[in-house]
């Protein structure tokens, strides 16, 4: 297998400090397969793509390529291309069924599935309820 999950203290300073203990829960792994599993929390986050407000909240995944892949162009496919030279990646996963490839050179590094992993929903703060003040009629 050629990716793995950072370190829960690992921390995104360029995006806006994120930790992954922000992104997912500490019993997230990927099998040898590339299986997800675990919880990835869902978070609002401005800074993971100012340009583009659908990408500003959700569940994301953080991924820590293999560092024998350090200094080559590494191109993932998912819901959007990208290519870069980078080993720590963050994924936004819509569903489920996402999926996401890893290449370089030409060669599948890595793919990763999220049927087994749980996205948490939206968490809504529960409305404070007022006290009520009781009257008994006697």
């Amino acid at each position: 297998m050629s990716g793995s999950v950072p370190a829960q203290g690992q921390t995104y300073d360029e995006l806006g400090g994120k930790k992954v203990s922000d992104l997912i829960s500490p019993d997230t792994s990927i099998d040898f397969l590339g299986n997800v599993t675990g919880t990835l929390k869902y978070v609002e986050w401005p800074q993971f793509n100012p340009a583009e407000e659908s990408e500003q909240k959700g569940n994301y995944f953080p991924v820590h390529i293999d560092d024998k892949y350090k200094g080559k162009a590494i191109t993932c496919q998912g819901e959007k291309t990208k290519e870069a030279e980078d080993l720590d990646w963050v994924l936004l996963v819509k569903s489920k069924g996402s999926k996401f490839t890893f290449t370089c050179e030409g060669k599948t590094i890595l793919t990763l599935s999220f049927q087994g992993a749980t996205l948490a929903p939206v968490s809504y703060a529960a409305p404070r309820r007022r006290a009520v003040k009781k009257t008994t009629d006697i």
